[in-house]
């Protein structure tokens, strides 16, 4: 079971509430935040071959961005024109899939488009996360040099 987390850097959330473990219900505003996808220790070191997602993310209006930060450049998974339905896709980028090596990778997920505070309209259009999961494919590495692993 991959737990999701508030990046320790991006201490608010106003996507994500860690203590109830779910998304919020639905937003009006503009948003961005980074959220840690925490695998158990029990299954790390691991080689990762790759990690699938699927994302429902209801945004009318509004486009919804998923990107991850590789050597001091955001990468973009998915960006979405007011999504409606659920998105799938696939990571395979090496350095991507080397951040979670040690059972840890930090997603950055944006909301951006009719944002309540600058519009002067009265009837806003929410936008809603139901779910961002992730699948990570791989094999769990040998702790220590004492133990040999062989491949398959």
């Amino acid at each position: 079971m991959i737990r999701i987390e508030r990046d320790p850097a991006n201490n608010f959330s106003v996507i994500f509430n860690q203590e109830t473990g779910r998304f919020i219900e639905a937003s009006i505003l503009n948003a961005n935040s980074d959220l840690a996808f925490v695998l158990p220790p029990e299954v790390v070191p691991l080689e990762v071959s790759s990690i699938d997602f699927d994302w429902d993310v209801r945004a009318p209006k509004r486009n919804a961005k998923l990107s991850c930060l590789v050597q001091g450049k955001m990468v973009t998974l998915a960006e979405l024109n007011e999504p409606s339905l659920p998105f799938r896709g696939t990571i395979r980028n090496q350095e991507i899939l080397q951040q979670m090596q040690n059972g840890r990778l930090v997603l950055h997920i944006e909301i951006t488009g009719d944002d309540a505070s600058n519009s002067d309209q009265n009837i806003f259009e929410s936008w809603q996360i139901n779910y961002l999961r992730l699948t990570v494919h791989g094999r769990t590495l040998p702790r220590n040099r004492l133990v040999n692993i062989p491949d398959r």
